[in-house]
């Protein structure tokens, strides 16, 4: 494109110049610049009919032809277009064409309408190739429908594969046939709402009938699969085991309906007798449970007292069930019962004669009762008094009190209740004169002992006797030693509380900030028996408020160490603990469902730890660790090298790939998944019988310019390309032969040349390339699918023989065939194609060697071609590549791991079998350097001599407790981790860039 923006330069240039333009620059800049517009109009034109024809890809394919349209169009963009056009009219030039902006906006949709279809239509295009199923194709077109829903095409074609899907169904219905979940399964896609063609009536009706049966021979099966099971049970008389499979067999009896399900009558007879003795056993449980409830409510009347009918009814719903009770409980009932009974007839009968004798004896005993009843109520009153005179320790006055009760009603003395007060009176005047001898025996000792010390229970009996004394002055003389030597007693308690309190404040001041820290245990100790001395200086009699303020003072000194020296042992109990259970989760990294319940567990143990808020949100990615280790044992099938052999092997593991992701739509693996997908699918497109290898390479050597030509030279080194013997004849004038000067073989012109200047006929070395290129097609194996194309171009390109134009022409076309294949170039090829995209042209006559054109672009080409180059570089990339995709997929997991950190916070990987193994690479669930949204399986770091060493992002995003897992390391020409990201090794670089190694 560099002449177009050439050109338009120049003519801007031309319209702002103050000079009059030279007219022959003005002419040819104007043919030039109309040609080119003319050129980009039309096929502009033909992409807009394209569109309008709703054929897209042949629209986009159109204007990726060389030169690109687009990019035409933007090289030929004029910003003084109507002047130049002006101009043009004026000066009588070629009037250029105008590019219709709103076709190039049409053109730009369709790119992006392509791009977002490209990976679909490939996906489609994949699944066709290794012969998905229908189903298979069918979901993968209604995704390219569904982005590109403005193409009729994808509708008709997905109507296309939804009847032929119609008719494989009823031979999938008959292999179905017993398999509940397949036909589950074909029910759903035939009622799928998505559907372009609707499933006939009786097809539904077939499968609905097939499910039925299919559901009725799968019930009967587990029936049968039940009575071994249930004979074992019933056997063994295991009532629950018997009575949870008959739940079972109801269960499954009522999932299939029991009109659809006619049990046979073999499996009723041999269930009949369990059934009945569960029955049974059933209606016996139901019976002992409402005997114990009888029993338990004929205890409760027995011992309530509620009356006679509560407790009848008790025992004759106890006794209905006609089964010894328990104990001497119906004895105990029938007695209670019994005596109910005669307390309730006495109490009848007692009131029956109370009515008796108050109606025959109410009017005679009326005026007795009313006397009687004074007579008492005196004597009772009299009685009370000598009492309560006794009751305050007088007994002088209860003496005088008894004189005039005994005068009064002499006849009321030899009463039980008079005799009760006599008595009493009796024993008070016996007492007071037994304490007056005591007392003044006492009295006549303490006198003699005046410099003794009063005991408090000396002192009380003192009081006591003082009331019966004469001698108060003595009494209270003694009462005053007692309070003088309480008061000198008092005094020492408080001196020695003193004392003891500052003692033990010294003592607990005197432990040191850091014994807390060294031995706590201690410190608990002395501050609790401190506490424990201080708490019985507070009972101590004598204590005075000053006193015990400042013990109470030493009590919170003693507490608040007590407690300190507990909280500092419930830490180091609580952190011996929560290390426990740190250095236990790496036994739970066999399985990620384990581990996040561990982490689960601890952060509801320890809510307030450091590594808490780490470990929730660590288990938050459990999904993603099973995910992985879901594919692991999908890996497991594919035993040995991950790279598959064969075609067949090849779709069957792009097929293992689809069912894992349909399970795992959103696993860490799926961005290495996808570019062994993309990978693979691309071998299997390249390998195919019409792919570019074994397809389109082999029709091209075979056409007639490789295969029919020969080639003769003149003795001044030129070159003819002849069919056959070219009709060779000497003549008069020299040798006269047919030679081909262009690609039409079949069109030839006679050349006659003079004696001895035309060498014989001998193959074209294109010939002897294309037989050693056919050779290598016939021994083309998949494995070396990647590798085969640059085998391919060295060979084209160490073929000095051949033509270099020809040569340039298949190089580029094997080029672009392995971009199409690969989706990607080397950039030493890509730039080699590139090279011979400038200094070629396909449509140059090289077939004739007095072709200027001709002559000018084989030299260049020779330029091009004998440029140095470096095909193991190239192998190399390829391997590099193929080596990342297939490890991406086909990790060795030596051991798993969690992170944690160790003393000092730095990152540890901790197992549970020991030391990580050195020099294994460290891989995790992680979003990656970039922060994708959802996480990838990635490499993070190394285990080395010095430990773990992770990459910065990973120190950043990964949180402790994150599942780790331990693979064996690359070899150093495949290093898939770099510590030095400065690196410029390019074989690094490709590394990095591999598909599904790095972020």
């Amino acid at each position: 494109m560099q002449d177009a923006r050439s050109l338009t330069q120049r003519i801007d240039a031309l319209l702002t110049a103050d000079a009059l333009p030279d007219a022959d620059e003005a002419a040819s800049l104007a043919a030039a610049y109309a040609r080119l517009s003319r050129q980009a109009h039309d096929r502009l034109t033909r992409c807009q009919e394209l569109l309008a024809r709703g054929l897209r890809s042949e629209a986009v394919q159109e204007a990726e032809t060389e030169p690109t349209l687009l990019v035409l169009v933007s090289s030929l963009e004029l910003q003084r277009f109507h002047a130049w056009q002006d101009f043009c009219r004026r000066h009588d030039l070629p009037a250029p064409c105008e590019v219709r902006p709103d076709v190039v906006a049409e053109l730009n949709r369709a790119y992006a309408a392509e791009q977002l279809v490209s990976p679909l239509l490939r996906e489609y295009r994949l699944r066709c190739v290794v012969r998905a199923p229908l189903t298979a194709r069918i979901a993968a077109l209604r995704g390219v429908a569904g982005v590109d829903r403005g193409n009729r095409a994808w509708a008709d074609a997905l109507i296309e594969l939804e009847r032929q899907r119609l008719t494989e169904i009823p031979d999938a219905v008959q292999s179905a046939m017993g398999d509940v979940e397949a036909l589950q399964n074909l029910q759903r896609e035939l009622i799928d709402d998505r559907r372009k063609v609707p499933a006939p009536p009786r097809l539904l009706d077939t499968v609905a009938e097939a499910l039925q049966d299919s559901r009725v021979r799968h019930a009967q099966r587990q029936l049968e699969a039940m009575l071994p099971v249930l004979g074992e049970a019933y056997s063994a008389m295991d009532y629950p085991a018997c009575r949870a499979l008959l739940d079972n067999w109801t269960q499954t009896l009522k999932a299939v309906g029991r009109t659809a399900l006619q049990v046979p009558e073999h499996l009723r007879e041999a269930v009949e007798p369990a059934l009945r003795w569960v029955e049974q056993q059933a209606v016996r449980q139901e019976n002992e449970a409402a005997f114990h409830r009888a029993c338990r409510a004929l205890t409760d009347a027995v011992e309530d007292d509620e009356g006679v009918d509560p407790l009848a009814a008790a025992l004759a719903e106890a006794e209905s069930f006609e089964q010894p009770l328990p104990g001497s409980l119906g004895e105990d009932a029938r007695a209670e019962l019994a005596r109910r009974r005669a307390v309730q007839t006495r109490r009848r009968r007692t009131r029956q004669a109370a009515v008796a004798v108050v109606v025959l004896g109410l009017c005679g005993a009326v005026a007795w009762t009313i006397h009687r009843a004074q007579v008492e109520r005196d004597v009772d009153q009299r009685l009370a008094q000598v009492r309560t005179a006794l009751d305050d320790h007088d007994v002088d006055a209860a003496g005088s009190l008894w004189l005039t009760f005994a005068q009064a009603r002499s006849d009321h003395t030899d009463t039980p209740r008079a005799r009760d007060v006599y008595d009493r009176l009796d024993a008070a005047k016996q007492e007071e004169e037994r304490r007056a001898d005591a007392f003044a025996q006492h009295a006549a000792t303490l006198a003699e002992s005046a410099d003794e010390e009063l005991t408090q229970d000396e002192l009380a009996l003192l009081s006591e006797l003082a009331r019966l004394a004469d001698d108060h002055q003595q009494v209270e003389a003694l009462r005053d030693r007692y309070r003088a030597h309480r008061a000198k007693v008092q005094q020492a308690n408080d001196r020695a509380a003193l004392e003891v309190a500052a003692t033990l404040r010294t003592r607990l001041r005197g432990i040191g900030s850091d014994a807390l820290d060294r031995e706590p245990q201690a410190v608990l100790a002395t501050a609790a028996d401190a506490a424990e001395q201080l708490r019985g200086l507070q009972q101590r009699d004598g204590i005075t408020p000053t006193t015990q303020r400042v013990i109470a003072s030493v009590t919170r000194e003693a507490v608040g160490l007590r407690e300190g020296a507990q909280a500092v042992l419930d830490q180091r109990e609580l952190r011996r603990q929560r290390a426990e259970a740190e250095t236990q989760l790496a036994r739970y990294t066999s399985r990620p469902a384990l581990l996040a319940g561990q982490l689960a567990d601890y952060a509801k143990r320890f809510p307030d730890a450091p590594l808490t808020p780490a470990f929730s949100h660590a288990a938050s990615d459990v999904p993603a660790w099973e995910a992985v280790e879901a594919w692991l044992a999908v890996r497991e099938k594919w035993r040995g090298d991950p790279a598959p052999a064969t075609l067949q092997q090849a779709a069957q593991r792009l097929r293992d790939l689809e069912a894992y992701t349909q399970s795992h739509d959103a696993s860490p693996m799926a961005p290495a998944l996808s570019d062994y997908r993309s990978y693979w699918g691309a071998a299997i497109l390249a390998s195919a019988d019409d792919g570019p290898w074994r397809g389109r390479l082999p029709e091209l050597l075979r056409a007639p310019i490789f295969r029919d030509l020969g080639v003769a030279e003149t003795t001044d080194g030129r070159r003819f390309y002849i069919v056959g013997d070219g009709n060779r004849r000497e003549t008069s004038l020299g040798t006269a032969i047919d030679v081909v000067l262009s690609p039409d073989t079949t069109q030839t012109t006679t050349k006659t040349f003079a004696p001895g200047l035309l060498g014989p006929v001998e193959p074209s070395p294109q010939s002897e390339l294309a037989a050693e290129l056919l050779a290598r097609v016939s021994t083309y194996e998949l494995d070396r699918w990647h590798t085969f194309p640059v085998d391919v171009v060295e060979t084209v390109l160490d073929a000095d023989a051949v033509d270099p134009v020809l040569r340039g022409v298949l190089v580029e076309l094997l080029l672009n065939n392995l971009e199409e294949a690969t989706g990607r170039l080397h950039p030493d090829l890509a730039a080699l194609r590139d090279r011979i995209a400038v200094h070629g042209e396909q449509a140059v006559n090289w077939l004739n060697p007095d072709d200027m054109p001709a002559r000018t672009t084989r030299r260049f080409m020779e330029k091009v071609l004998a440029e140095p180059r470096d095909p193991d570089r190239w192998r190399a990339a390829l391997a590099v590549e193929r080596a990342s995709v297939s490890r991406g997929v086909s990790p060795h997991v030596l051991q798993r791991a969690v992170l944690m950190p160790d003393i000092d916070g730095r990152p540890i990987a901790l197992t549970h079998t020991g030391s990580p193994p050195k020099d294994a690479e460290v891989w995790a669930v992680a979003a990656g350097e970039a922060s994708e949204a959802s996480p990838r399986f990635l490499l993070v770091g190394r285990v080395s001599k010095d430990g773990l060493k992770l990459e910065p992002w990973a120190k950043a995003q990964l949180p402790f407790g994150s599942m780790l897992w331990l693979l064996e390391a690359t070899p150093d020409e495949f290093p898939g981790f770099h510590e030095d990201p400065e690196s410029s090794d390019d074989r690094a670089e490709l590394v990095v860039n591999a598909p599904g190694n790095q972020p």
